[in-house]
């Protein structure tokens, strides 16, 4: 699974690989599936597994209530550059 217009980076590891398809499908289903549960149980514990949910979900939370309240950039700070966002 990927999320929109999402460009994965060549010659991860599988654990890069894992942790990012779980990222991706917390992010855009909030669940994971059975194909990226299978493969993770492979790779890491179920306390590593919970943490990766965990992580994420916090930064989930982090990230609405920062942008429902128009936090800007500190002074001096950028955005991140055009190719992470798909943009060139």
């Amino acid at each position: 699974m990927k999320a929109a217009g999402a460009l994965y980076p060549c010659g991860l590891t599988g654990l890069e690989q894992i942790l990012l398809d779980m990222a991706d499908g917390l992010y855009v289903q909030n669940d994971l599936s059975n194909d990226i549960w299978n493969r993770a149980q492979a790779l890491l514990t179920m306390l590593q597994i919970m943490d990766v949910i965990i992580v994420s979900g916090f930064y989930n939370l982090v990230s609405a209530m920062l942008n429902v309240a128009k936090t800007r950039l500190e002074v001096g700070e950028e955005n991140l550059p055009d190719h992470f966002h798909g943009k060139e």
